[in-house]
């Protein structure tokens, strides 16, 4: 493979895995049209003022429900990501239980944040005064969901069709992830399932912190958990997703250099360091980071 195709192949995995560091937030949705303010006595031909107030509560979707399994039924890792695409822009993001299952709230400033899980906060439109109010269901004609775990290709659900609609929330029912054929280089580590209790506790804490876009605490917790426990890998990645979030690159890079030290498999770290090496330009640092993830990489590989 010519180095190149290398770099694109790569870049084009790493945002796949990456999103919340590489894309553009999502703009505010546009806003219903307000009901009438016009006097009871109105043109024939207008339409009753309820029926506008009602049409767009109707066909709002507040929560998109789900879950995501295995091909092979085998479990799934922790790290479930699943993302809501829109137009080829990540728009919402949120980790799926360790069951699988997931519930992403539309509608609300949790939208714009990097591994949310659907915190109620104000729209900006005139008209969507409720933080609840979810976001109206032709918006989702060129959505999709995508789903992506250790170990497993990426699977994508389309937002169209006859999808199972309760109220204010749609059952998108199972997106399943395919097992890749090559596992020798995985997107997670197992330095979780050896890391002391105190460890694993502050590593859960920056990760709900994070995951409610409170970076400065998500720090403090990472930066708790490899201090107890210097070897905890995905500690040091998460330290470094934060850190570059604050747009501290420098510090950014410490923290997954440290991550790639400590296990040189888990290829999330290295990703991150490419995409940073790519943006800078450096391209001798591209072509290492790439050389080595695609050794490992079970995308794209025969």
């Amino acid at each position: 493979m010519n180095h190149g195709l290398r770099i694109l192949v790569v870049l084009a995995i790493a945002m796949a895995l990456l999103a919340p560091v590489t894309v553009a937030q999502k703009p505010p949705a546009p806003a219903p049209q307000p009901p009438p303010s016009a006097p009871p006595s109105r043109p024939a031909n207008s339409p009753p003022p309820s029926s506008v107030a009602n049409q767009p509560t109707g066909d709002l979707v507040m929560f998109l429900r789900g879950r995501v399994a295995t091909n092979d039924g085998t479990p799934l890792p922790n790290n479930v990501l699943v993302e809501r695409v829109c137009n080829n822009r990540v728009r919402q993001q949120l980790y799926a239980s360790p069951r699988g299952d997931f519930s992403m709230q539309l509608g609300s400033r949790a939208d714009s944040f990097v591994d949310a899980s659907g915190d109620p906060g104000l729209q900006s439109g005139a008209a969507r005064k409720d933080s609840d109010m979810g976001i109206p269901r032709r918006e989702l004609a060129n959505c999709e969901l995508r789903a992506s775990a250790s170990g497993f290709y990426p699977s994508v659900m389309n937002l169209v069709g006859d999808l199972v609609t309760l109220g204010g929330s749609v059952d998108v029912g199972a997106i399943v992830v395919q097992r890749a054929a090559k596992i020798e280089g995985m997107t997670l580590s197992a330095t979780p399932y050896k890391a002391p209790k105190d460890a694993r506790r502050a590593y859960e804490k920056g990760l709900e912190a994070a995951k409610n876009g409170k970076l400065a605490n998500a720090r403090k917790y990472f930066e708790q958990a490899v201090e107890i426990y210097p070897s905890f890998s995905n500690a040091w990645f998460q330290l470094g997703t934060v850190l570059q979030k604050q747009n501290q690159n420098d510090a950014a890079r410490t923290a997954y250099t440290q991550a790639t030290a400590i296990d040189t498999k888990f290829l999330r770290p290295y990703l991150s360091l490419a995409l940073m090496a790519y943006q800078a330009e450096n391209w001798p640092e591209v072509l290492k980071l790439t050389g080595h993830i695609l050794d490992l990489d079970p995308f794209n590989q025969q």
